[in-house]
């Protein structure tokens, strides 16, 4: 199967065009920021822009280096050529970060605007951040105790890029939850081209087999591409399925980021052995593990359609006929065109699994555990 995962392209893809990583050295340790090439898809005429997509410690780069590969494998993030795969996507930061550009110091003006390059913007209320709120309780967490009461009255404060780069980092670096504000308002790409080992991000091994999403085969395949639909566990708890791509984008932003985040090494480690597990033969859902699928949504003549194919298989949950249950068993039993359509359903459909589960070590407390170590 490789390392290419296929998602279905239905709005604007972000085409990078080249990456650069740089960094610089001070008394707090090595602090990097990545810049990116890009362009929309869907924008003309195409003009690419540098900028910087991420800052941060060695953690909080490789962080949001996961993020974005979450985005290749779903393909809103693609090469000028098509496709980057995840481990392509990788490899090209690993690169140019064993021997990453020289970042120049500079100032940094923090203050509260509206404006589209607001260092600091002011409250989202569509998205419900308050982004000054944030910045002035880091700054205070910091010791920035003038700057951060200068901030919350109006003023604006001066910051140097070195000097202050650990408490810059914990604003416009990632965060398990994302980065706080983007670092492209304080960073721009005025760096050397001349390229340092010295300053390459160090290699940092992990001593314990990566936490995986544990998977399990369901017979059904992507109506897309063709590639298999397992049974993973959300975070929310319950199991719903998922197409390849679907399975690594959750993994890396649910589970990789925050293991990095966690621990310098543990969510790359961990990427590469998802990827690489992603080849291997996945164990079926038991027989008796029921899929309901919950079609309120769905036009009525899919509905139809869907009962239609599922004939005496599917049991009704409900007076409306708005939730068809099935056992795991019964769809690898259907026809081609039955799994066909019973695939093209896979977003409505959660697993709920057998009582008596002594026998299936996959299973835990009637879920699927979200995670399981490698074996």
């Amino acid at each position: 199967m490789g390392d290419t995962f296929h998602g279905v392209i239905t709005m604007s893809s972000t085409i990078s065009m080249s990456r650069r990583a740089t960094a610089f050295r001070t008394a707090a340790g090595t602090f990097f920021a990545l810049f990116e090439t890009t362009y929309e898809s869907n924008v003309s005429p195409k003009v690419p822009r540098e900028s910087c997509v991420a800052f941060g410690t060695a953690q909080q780069v490789n962080a949001w280096i996961l993020g974005a590969m979450a985005a290749c494998a779903g393909g809103m993030l693609r090469r000028p050529g098509g496709r980057f795969t995840p481990l392509g996507y990788l490899s090209g930061w690993q690169q140019e970060l064993a021997a990453p550009r020289e970042l120049p110091d500079c100032a940094i003006d923090l203050e509260v605007s509206d404006r589209f390059y607001a260092t600091i913007p002011s409250p989202d209320e569509w998205n419900q951040k308050d982004y000054p709120a944030m910045a002035i309780a880091i700054l205070a967490e910091h010791g920035y105790t003038d700057a951060a009461t200068a901030i919350a009255t109006g003023g604006k404060v001066t910051l140097r890029l070195h000097a202050d780069a650990a408490v810059l980092a914990a604003i416009y670096g990632r965060t398990p939850d994302g980065a706080l504000i983007a670092p492209w308002r304080i960073i721009r790409p005025d760096y050397y081209s001349c390229r340092h080992l010295e300053l390459a991000v160090a290699s940092v091994g992990v001593d314990h087999e990566p936490a995986l999403p544990l998977l399990h085969s369901t017979g059904l395949s992507s109506p897309h591409d063709g590639s298999p639909i397992y049974a993973m566990q959300d975070l929310d708890g319950s199991v719903r399925l998922h197409e390849e791509w679907s399975v690594v984008n959750t993994f890396m932003y649910n589970g990789a980021v925050k293991l990095e985040c966690a621990k310098e090494g543990a969510g790359i480690a961990a990427a590469k052995a998802l990827i690489a597990a992603m080849k291997r033969e996945h164990p079926p859902l038991p027989d008796d593990a029921l899929l309901t699928f919950d079609l309120a949504r769905i036009n009525r003549d899919y509905v139809m359609e869907f009962r239609e194919h599922m004939g005496a298989l599917a049991t009704e949950l409900d007076s409306d006929g708005n939730k068809v249950t099935m056992s795991a068993g019964a769809i690898r039993q259907l026809g081609a065109e039955a799994k066909r359509i019973c695939a093209g359903m896979r977003r409505c459909a959660t697993v709920c699994l057998p009582a008596d589960e002594g026998s299936v070590g996959a299973f835990n407390g009637r879920r699927l555990d979200l995670f399981a170590h490698a074996a």
